[in-house]
Order: C-alpha cells, then structure tokens, then sequence
C-alpha cells in the first residue's frame, strides 16, 4: 500500500519562491577581468567537460528510464506507454480521469527538442491537462511533494485529493485498452520489409492462454519524433475500428517499452505487388476479383467514415484464399467526409485526384481516383509505376490538366476493368462514382449492404 505521507520540498538557501510557493532557481551573474581571453579560454574547457558530464548523465537516465517503464508495465495498468496527446485524450472523458503516460525526446523540434519524461494526463474542467513528472536525486516530484517511486508520489496524490499545479485532482485510473499488449506476448520470427517509420516482421502473438497466433509486426524505430510517433499509433486508432476480410485486421498495439510495436493480422501470400513479380502469368480472373476486393474493401472503409489517403497496389496484400487486403492506414482520418491540407509533403503525387494536387482536397471521392490508378497497376500486373519516366511535378500538371494519355489501359484489360477505371477517373469529383457503385459494376449480385447488416447484427450479439 502507497505511504499516506510525502516529502514537501524546501526552498534552498539563497532562493526565492513564486506565488505558487515554487522555488525559483538563484541567478548568478558572471564577472569580467582583466584576464578576459585566460577566462574564455577555461570557460570553453569547462564546457567541454560539462557537456560530457551532461552526456553521460542523460544516458544514464535514459536507462534508468527504461528500466522504470518496464517495470510501470508489468505493475500499473494505468500505464499506458509512449502515447501521443491526442491517443489519451480520447480516454480521459470525466473530471480527474487520468493516466500515466510516456513521452520521448524530440531532437528534431526546433530549439534542441523536448525530453524524455514521464507525463500525468488528467482531465480537469473539461479539459485534459498534462503535468510533467521531475526528477532530482533519487525523488520523483510533482511541485512540492515527492516520493521514492512514481507509483507512490501517484498514490499519495490521489489519496490526499492533492491538486497538481493547474488545479486538477487526479480521482479516477483509466486502464490501458484491450488492445495494449505487452512486449513479453510478441516474438519477431522473420524480417520481412520496411514502414515508413521502421521494419516489419514476421512472429506470433502469445494471448493469456499461451495460444500463439502468427502475425506481422510493425516496428517504430527508436530515434523518430514526436510526430512520427503519433502518426504511427494513429494507424493504430484507425486500424482497431474495422473489420472486415478484404482489410488487414488490426491485433492491438505494444506502446509500453521500446520500440513501440503495430500488430497485425499476417497476410499469408504477402503483398500484392511482389506475389504478381513472382507470379506473372496471374490470370485475368485473379485480376478482377482483386478489383473487386479492393471495391468492396473502400466501400466498408467509407461506410465506417474511414478516408484512406494512400491507396495504391503497395499498400495492398493478400491472404490465405489471394483474397485482397488493404493495408498501410497512416495517412487515413476517422471521421471526416473531406479533408483540406495546405503541404502535400509525403502524398503520393502520381495516385493524387486533380481536386487534392490543385486544393488539397481529400474525400470519397479522392479515394475513388487513387482506386482507379490502383487498378492500372492490378491490370498490369505491377510491372510498372504509374506516369513512369517523368516527375512528380511533371505527372501533377498532367492529371490536374487532365491528360491521362500515359495511362493507357494496359494490354488484355478486361471491358469490366476498363468501364471502372474510366469512372474512377471522372474529372468532377461531383459526378466521380462511390465505391458501392463500382462495386455493382463489378459484382452486380452482390448485396453489400446486406451482408455488412448482418455482420454488424453478429458483432453486436457477440
């Protein structure tokens, strides 16, 4: 049980308080002599040697960090890892909710970045606060009380109904989702590519009852910022809402330690674009059940509020029976009918519609485009990239002047292929079809919003 008492922090000699009773550091100011280049010159020594005194003393925090979060992971709940503002914002809902958090050094933010710490987000008068956690010696404090361990400055907190500096009292532990696993239940197997922001294995997920269940692993390398990082557990966010065969199915995420794992479901056939390299006599059929996946994939997307932003055949894969998955959700937004970005910077330009490269628009609609493109390659049987030999800017100007000469419908296209894409590629995003049009183009007997009824119905009954 937490100790009900804690240590209250005394100003040191020669400081000064704020009006919050916080002790301010004393300023110094430095003198001049007359032996002024002798001074700068023990001045850069010093230095020197401070640096590297201040080099070894973080990385010795650094590991006593690491050791620290392990050990809140397998011993606090309420321990949620390294997890961006807005992934805890969701989970906080009542006054004094709250959650202990970690968040990481940012050495790419201007004016030197942030540090590593760990971070109390509480919910205080509709608004979610967050209070750094300090260090000094071998204390942890908030303010002026502080305690041995993390968890017992928390529990006296708590306890003692003490406010945090903006007033917030913490009252209520959020417990980490279902979706959180630990470190411990995931084994990498198998390297078998690269993300955007790490490597991708394959392994298996260990569940409580020590059934393994094989899967691929996304890994967020160690040294991405901040954004990064909140970019990747937005896949995440996104991912753990759908359901569905022809989209890659979210397993949960590892966020508590080093390096922040994604795990997803393992698409036996792997990805679309290296099974057609391996497989180049895939026959026409193939071809149009892929487009008809892909179809009935965005459609449920779309259905969920889902914009994917980035669909492309390398962002597809394919399953046990060559059915199709979409995969790769870190440019998608929840939520959102349209979506207006000011930077195109990482989109992918040659997959863009018209409206996104000219307004920076993203919708159903910009989706239907980029389905259109993905379907030439699906055609092609990946042999080539869209707009090939000429520029990003260069195939800008050509799809926003509407010249889509050097997409040619590839050879043996079939006539169903071919209506689609010339849909998909309707310059008025107005008039472009939905994905539930073209999927009754190619599947006209097939009843999507039936069978996705009833599914719901079995999920609710679950």
């Amino acid at each position: 049980m937490a100790a009900n008492t804690a240590k209250l922090i005394k100003p040191r000699r020669g400081g000064s308080k704020d009006n919050k009773g916080r002790v301010l550091a004393t300023a110094r100011t430095a003198s001049t002599t007359k032996s002024g280049d002798k001074s700068a010159d023990r001045k850069i020594a010093s230095h020197g040697s401070q640096h590297r005194a201040s080099q070894a003393g973080d990385d010795q925090l650094r590991d006593l960090f690491k050791k620290v979060r392990e050990m809140l992971a397998r011993s606090m709940n309420y321990y949620h890892g390294i997890m961006p503002r807005a992934e805890c914002e969701s989970l906080l809902a009542n006054d004094g909710d709250y959650l202990l958090r970690f968040t990481t050094r940012d050495d790419n933010q201007k004016g030197g970045g942030g540090r590593d710490q760990f971070v109390i987000s509480v919910m205080h008068n509709d608004s979610v606060r967050h209070i750094p956690i300090s260090r000094r010696g071998t204390m942890w404090y908030i303010n002026d009380v502080e305690q041995k361990t993390i968890s017992e400055l928390i529990e006296y907190l708590e306890d003692n109904k003490h406010p945090l500096p903006t007033g917030a009292v913490l009252m209520k532990k959020i417990r980490r989702p279902s979706y959180y696993i630990m470190h411990g239940n995931v084994t990498k197997t198998q390297k078998i590519g690269e993300g955007n922001f790490g490597e991708v294995y394959k392994g298996t997920l260990r569940d409580d009852g020590n059934t393994e269940t094989p899967c691929a692993i996304k890994l967020c390398k160690g040294d991405v910022t901040k954004k990064e990082i909140t970019e990747f557990m937005k896949e995440a966010r996104v991912t753990r809402i759908l359901n569905h065969k022809n989209i890659v199915r979210f397993y949960g995420v590892a966020a508590q330690e080093s390096p922040v794992m994604l795990v997803i479901e393992l698409a036996d056939k792997g990805g679309l674009q290296s099974y057609c390299q391996k497989h180049p006599d895939v026959t026409g059929e193939q071809l149009v059940s892929w487009g008809t996946d892909g179809a009935r994939g965005m459609a449920y997307l779309h259905k969920m509020s889902v914009l994917h932003r980035d669909l492309a055949a390398r962002n597809c894969l394919l399953g046990k029976d060559l059915e199709l998955k979409i995969s790769d959700f870190g440019k998608s937004e929840v939520g959102w009918r349209e979506i207006k970005c000011e930077k195109l910077k990482k989109m992918p330009i040659k997959w863009c519609a018209p409206e996104t490269l000219s307004e920076g628009k993203f919708t159903t609609k910009s989706d239907v485009w980029s389905y259109g493109v993905m379907l030439w390659e699906i055609f092609g049987r990946c042999t080539a990239e869209p707009f090939t030999g000429i520029t990003n800017m260069q195939a800008k100007d050509k799809i926003v002047n509407g010249d889509m000469a050097l997409l040619a419908f590839p050879p043996k296209t079939p006539e169903v292929g071919i209506t689609v894409m010339k849909a998909c590629w309707t310059r008025s995003n107005i008039e472009r079809p939905e994905f539930l049009d073209l999927l009754k183009i190619f599947a006209p007997n097939e009843d999507f919003e039936k069978e996705n009824a009833d599914k719901d119905s079995k999920e609710r009954d679950k």
